[in-house]
């Protein structure tokens, strides 16, 4: 590169470094936040990933290479220093994208800065595929323009080209984060962070300063016209962000409204749920309460349990028994005797007389009401039941109870299908039934995501996030939080009246906001078209500007030409001879008077000196 050619690069240079410098600023305040255990510390929201340790370092390298490209010359050591690390930049930013497609993310990439795994379900400290494969995109356009070739012109417009979209498409996510509503969150791909994205702006820029077209010069654009520049640069600057607040203001507007309407509807199949659940506990205590408070029942009982049990009341009982069972949906009824053993039942029993059952039964006769056994695994088939234990009094006051009617209820039948139900189509939206189990939240019924959970999978209620965990300590209402299979959802927490059991009633965040994120990719074509309507515009302004400067300097040469011609017409038809000689002696011009009185040809006579043209005259000190 001559010295010519390095006075021209010198403006690219500088915004280079520029871009580079900011670059490293982003790196440095990246790694500072890792390092002291807040890695968003270096992003402008609150919810954003944070830059990964591995992407701050390949951002650190890039920087250094860029800055080495600027003040060094191809034959010097820097040059081929930069190279080297572009090279191994890209080929680590290959490995890495090949791996975080195939969800393969080495704990290397975190450089040994400790981070929780995961923020909403985003993986933290590793590198996004998006972010690896913008690597790749800078790495060839530093690479391109430093290849020694006879085609370097066309390389570097190419380079220019690369940067220019590297830059386009990560200024297309950070449109997206000022709008409120970043992209790929919520999804199985790692979004790339918010300074991430900043970073590769001022990457990209530097790149299109390194591989700018060697024609343009940037003080031939501003020699003309600075004001109408200024004024033009500020218009494009004020209808940008015109734009984008615009954008932002109706996509806010958009959520919010969108989020209400749900809120809406999740609350309204949460209570209509409750109501549903409270009517059938309700129901069902109702029928055991009828049981308790029957004469008849109770005569017949009484019969059938006597001493000397009469065969046709126990048959009558049996009867009675199996007409509670079909007409109500009861799994088994039987009639359990003062000591908690079962006497007389639709269908025999394998379980010991010391069973659940006999405890609450004997519970039921010892408290002289309806007993509901909440929630509980069969110890003989290993399914989940509840029971009622209606007391059947002995008539007399103070007499103890004849026994104890149960009526064993399998969820399967109602309450796991009513609570599987979902008004509308859905592929994650999901009804749990919890209670608190000390310092437990235990789930009650099957979940949609996790099989045999039922009684099984308990969340600690340290677990504050868990929309569950909220349910049991208290909570009502919506509430966003992580789901039992670490998703982000948005639930509806209720309470059942009279019942240790809580509804959460939820979806996850990310088919929520999928009509939403719709909304969003429109909303960011249609400001992106805005913008690049707006740029185009300055652009056309700017090339007219430019068109008029050069047609004018174009004029003033032609109209400069015509007067030098009409100079020159006078001179050559002077009567009298008219020479110019400089300084060495050598004749600059001759008119046509002139050259007649030289006796010579006017070739003869330019260029030539006074001495070689006439010998005899010799040159005066």
């Amino acid at each position: 590169m001559d010295g010519t050619a390095t006075r021209e690069r010198l403006p690219f240079a500088g915004a280079a470094c520029v871009c580079a410098a900011g670059v490293l600023l982003a790196v440095l305040a990246t790694l500072l936040g890792w390092n002291l255990g807040t890695p968003q510390i270096a992003d402008f929201g609150e919810v954003s990933v944070p830059m990964a340790p591995s992407t701050a370092v390949l951002f650190a390298l890039l920087a250094i290479a860029v800055i080495f490209r600027t003040v060094s010359h191809r034959r010097s050591a820097a040059f081929w220093v930069g190279l080297a690390i572009n090279v191994a930049g890209a080929s680590v930013a290959l490995i890495l994208f090949v791996l975080s497609l195939k969800g393969v993310h080495p704990p290397i990439e975190r450089m040994g800065f400790p981070a929780a795994s995961t923020l909403d379900g985003v993986p933290l400290g590793h590198m996004s595929p998006a972010t690896a494969a913008f690597f790749v995109l800078a790495c060839v356009s530093y690479l391109l323009p430093a290849l020694r070739t006879s085609v370097r012109a066309p390389l570097s417009t190419a380079a220019f080209w690369l940067a220019a979209f590297l830059t386009a498409a990560t200024l297309v996510f950070l449109l997206a984060y000022s709008l409120g509503k970043p992209l790929l969150y919520g999804g199985t791909i790692i979004p790339p962070a918010e300074s991430t994205c900043f970073a590769f702006v001022l990457l990209g820029a530097a790149l299109m300063f390194l591989a700018a077209p060697d024609g343009w010069r940037p003080r031939d654009a501003l020699r003309f016209a600075r004001k109408t520049a200024l004024k033009l640069a500020l218009v494009l600057i004020l209808l940008c962000a015109g734009f984008i607040s615009a954008g932002r203001y109706y996509l806010l507007a958009y959520e919010n409204r969108y989020r209400a309407e749900f809120e809406r509807k999740i609350g309204a199949v949460a209570d209509l749920k409750v109501s549903e659940l409270s009517q059938w506990r309700a129901e069902r205590l109702g029928d055991a309460e009828v049981l308790h408070e029957n004469k008849s029942f109770r005569a017949l009982v009484r019969r059938s349990l006597a001493a000397n049990a009469d065969a046709d009341a126990m048959e009558e009982l049996r009867g009675w028994l199996r007409q509670i069972e079909s007409a109500y949906q009861y799994e088994r009824v039987y009639v359990c005797d003062g000591s908690g053993a079962e006497r007389v039942a639709t269908r025999e029993s394998p379980l010991p007389a010391a069973g659940i059952r006999a405890r609450m039964a004997l519970e039921a006769m010892r408290a002289g009401r309806v007993v509901l056994q909440d929630f509980y695994r069969d110890e003989a088939d290993g399914r989940v039941y509840l029971s009622l234990f209606a007391p059947i009094r002995a008539g007399a006051e103070g007499e103890p109870p004849l026994g104890a009617v149960g009526l064993d209820i399998d969820p399967e039948r109602f309450l796991y299908p009513f609570l599987g139900r979902w008004p509308t189509p859905s592929e994650t939206a999901e009804t749990l039934l919890v209670r608190r189990e000390g310092n437990e939240a235990v789930f009650l019924n099957e979940l949609r995501k996790q099989r045999g959970a039922t009684l099984n999978l308990r969340s600690p209620v340290e677990s504050k996030r868990v929309p569950a965990v909220q349910a049991v300590l208290g909570r009502d209402g919506v509430f966003e939080g992580i789901d039992y299979h670490g998703v982000p959802v948005i639930a509806c927490l209720r309470k059942i009246p009279d019942s240790p059991w809580f509804l959460v009633a939820k979806m996850d965040l990310a088919e929520i906001y999928g009509p939403l994120r719709e909304q969003l990719w429109g909303m960011v074509a249609l400001v992106s078209a805005l913008l690049v309507g707006a740029w185009a515009w300055a652009g056309l302004i700017w090339r007219q500007q430019r068109v008029r400067f050069y047609r004018e300097r174009y004029e003033v040469a032609a109209a400069l030409r015509a007067s030098q011609e009409r100079y020159r017409h006078l001179l050559d038809n002077m009567l009298e001879g008219l020479q110019i000689i400089g300084f060495d002696w050598r004749y600059r011009y001759l008119n046509d008077t002139a050259v007649r009185s030289a006796r010579q040809s006017r070739e003869d006579l330019l260029g030539h000196t006074v001495m070689e043209c006439f010998p005899g005259i010799e040159e005066t000190p």
